[in-house]
């Protein structure tokens, strides 16, 4: 017993090690020049959490991004900080590595039995799982998603265990993994409904009581508030609305539109558009993501899950019923299954961007495997895993986040002498929201995205902070964007009585190939402002 423990915690960390290395390799691909850092707005929402900054600056990240839960970006940050874009790039891959250890977890469950096929359809089916495009885009960089998918494959892996052994401290566990990684980034979500009906199934049928059944949801609730019920209760004191700026038209804050935010630019506006994303994916393209990428592993998992059920349908017609008694049957696939496809279905209506969905790519491979192990014999299923592994990382594009020039900036931002004292800085854009951090911190970051459209006059609680900060005796404004101001930029800052007074400087970082720059701002005739 004690040798067999021994040699699955040598297999499991072997596997890790293994996965950890490659994402450390990947994530140090083709950067040059000591662009290890990727520094976006990521840095900034850890900086005004360390710096208790919330009521001081003004939305630098755009209101959308400011008010992010910071907590999932601080290892990084924190790393970025004290030792460097290295080691903060190698501590994210470890991170992003421990997604592994539930995938193990599902496999192992879902691939029961010791003949001698099972080991080396476990190893490959965990590898297919891991052919993830969004999986190797994020390796070493600040994006959340990827490190984000241990917890919620661990929900899973523990709602798989409580429908095996019927202990419903899994059943908790399930639901405050998920919890935790839904407070620290709401769109985690979408995984609630898919465990929420693998606990119901049982309760329809009459074999748990309800308070079995609710205790998932429950836990998955306690989790939420741990990770993310401090900046609930920030955002209701500051806006009235504890999900700002999500969910406006329930919780309506006037700094936000009337309507619930939604990013929607990718969700389908038919059925059959839904219905082409996988075949759309496995062609490659960017129909759900910013950037290309290619995945063929959704649009197999699809045709297998098709095939299994046609399989299960012909078993229990009744001149197939006696020639189907020796079948195994699918037992917990099937509600993995439902799980990836109810997800699937909560994912492409509430906004479909790739992402988002990492860990359904994740468990796409995880049915590949298992359903092959269903509807073949061991060994021409290993084979046809084999094949199917081969084409998958052949094919696999990736979106190249951490490579892409908007990513791409110098860690240490200068900021030149007469620009040390500037008490109100503008910041034309989103991605470089992190030069606020390298500011004086008495200084207050204005983000011009989102309200830089809205007339001063409307007298907002951030308007009425703009031009209390510009009223203030001494103020210094200034304005940071990629390359000179846009007309855009000038036209909002012209409608505070702001207008450029001499020559930019120009700061270290680039975005879009544009160098940085920062110009001094003049305060005009106050009554010329709209």
């Amino acid at each position: 017993m004690r040798v067999k423990f021994r040699r699955q915690a040598l297999f499991i960390v072997s596997m890790w090690a293994a996965f950890f290395i490659s994402l450390i390799i990947v994530s140090f691909r083709g950067k040059q020049d000591i662009n290890y850092d990727q520094i976006n707005y990521h840095y900034y929402v850890s900086y005004a959490l360390m710096h208790w900054r919330y009521w001081q600056d003004i939305a630098p990240a755009q209101i959308v991004h400011t008010y992010l839960n910071p907590l999932v970006y601080v290892p990084w940050y924190a790393a970025t900080t004290l030792v460097g874009p290295k080691f903060a790039t190698v501590l994210q891959c470890a991170l992003q590595s421990t997604a592994i250890f539930p995938l193990i977890g599902v496999v192992r469950i879902l691939f029961p039995g010791t003949n001698a096929s099972r080991p080396l359809a476990r190893i490959l089916t965990i590898l297919l799982a891991l052919a993830s495009p969004m999986l190797w885009s994020e390796a070493g960089t600040s994006f959340a998603d990827a490190a984000l998918a241990t917890p919620i494959l661990a929900s899973l892996y523990f709602s798989l265990k409580w429908l095996r052994f019927g202990d419903v401290r899994n059943l908790i566990l399930s639901g405050l993994s998920l919890g935790v990684a839904a407070g620290l980034k709401l769109t985690c979500g979408i995984y609630e409904p898919g465990l929420l009906l693998i606990g119901a199934k049982p309760f329809v049928r009459g074999r748990m009581p309800f308070r079995t059944l609710a205790a998932q949801p429950m836990a998955f609730m306690t989790g939420l508030i741990a990770s993310s019920g401090w900046l609930f209760v920030l955002c209701s004191l500051k806006f009235g609305n504890p999900v700002f700026p999500y969910f406006n038209s329930i919780f309506y804050a006037t700094e936000g539109a009337s309507r619930s935010y939604r990013d929607t630019a990718y969700v389908p506006h038919s059925l059959l558009t839904a219905l082409s994303f996988p075949f759309r994916w496995a062609r490659g393209g960017s129909i759900t993501s910013e950037l290309f990428f290619r995945d063929i592993r959704p649009l197999i998992a699809l045709a297998l899950i098709c095939a299994l059920a046609v399989r299960i349908i012909a078993s229990r017609l009744p001149v197939r019923r006696r020639q189907s008694e020796n079948i195994e049957p699918p037992d917990l696939l099937i509600n993995v299954i439902a799980f990836f496809l109810i997800s699937l279905a909560v994912w492409m209506g509430a906004f479909s961007i790739q992402r988002y969905f990492l860990p359904g790519e994740i468990i796409s491979g995880v049915i590949i495997g298992a359903c092959l192990d269903r509807l073949l014999s061991p060994r021409f299923s290993v084979v046809l895993l084999i094949v199917i592994e081969v084409g998958s990382f052949a094919s696999l594009r990736t979106s190249d986040w951490g490579h892409t020039n908007w990513l791409r900036t110098t860690y240490d931002v200068t900021i030149p002498t007469q620009f040390q004292d500037t008490t109100m800085v503008f910041i034309a854009g989103e991605p470089f929201a992190f030069v606020g951090a390298f500011f004086s911190p008495a200084a207050t970051l204005v983000g011009m995205t989102d309200w830089d459209n809205r007339d001063p006059s409307q007298n907002s609680p951030f308007t009425r902070q703009i031009r209390a900060g510009l009223a203030a005796a001494g103020a210094k404004p200034a304005v940071v964007s990629a390359g000179p101001p846009s007309r855009t930029a000038l036209s909002v800052l012209s409608a505070y009585g702001l207008e450029l007074t001499q020559q930019c400087e120009k700061l270290g970082g680039v975005h879009r190939d544009a160098q940085l720059q920062i110009c001094a701002l003049s305060k005009g005739d106050a009554s010329t402002a709209r």
